[in-house]
């Protein structure tokens, strides 16, 4: 074998992925490490409600994508599992800062979160291919998740 043949056959790692996961999750350490975060909303509740849903439901997102490029099977119940742990380990974390405190209620947020994105995704990928989406489409959303 040829060595041209070989760098062709090589599987490379999907570092820019993990790096996308790994991103998003130091800028939840950093939100997480805040005593207090700004009202965007008129109810504080509302507003924690959606931001961990929305947070970890990207968080999934990303995990899929970077566990799904580094050949795992079943990247969606890894990348919940993951999500999920790292939803403890938040919460864990904001026992340690002035004026936040864990709440199980936001881990039940995050579940949601990252739930829902991962069953949006998992429905989108088993979508019949028709005419409006033929088997050369590559979508950046979809074939990259």
């Amino acid at each position: 074998m040829e060595s041209h043949e070989l760098i062709a056959t090589r599987k490379v790692f999907p570092w820019h992925r993990w790096a996308a996961a790994v991103a998003w999750m130091g800028m939840i350490f950093i939100v997480s490490a805040q005593p207090r975060l700004p009202l965007l909303l008129d109810s504080p509740d509302l507003q924690d409600v959606l931001g961990h849903f929305t947070v970890y439901a990207v968080l999934a997102a990303l995990l899929r994508w970077a566990l799904a490029g580094s050949g795992v099977r079943r990247p969606g119940l890894w990348a919940f599992a993951l999500a999920l742990l790292y939803a403890l380990s938040d919460e864990f974390h904001q026992s340690f800062v002035p004026g936040r405190h864990p709440d199980p209620l936001d881990i039940l947020a995050d579940s949601a979160g990252a739930a829902a994105a991962l069953a949006w995704l998992w429905l989108r990928q088993r979508r019949p291919v028709g005419p409006a989406r033929s088997a050369d489409d590559h979508s950046p959303t979809m074939n990259a998740l």
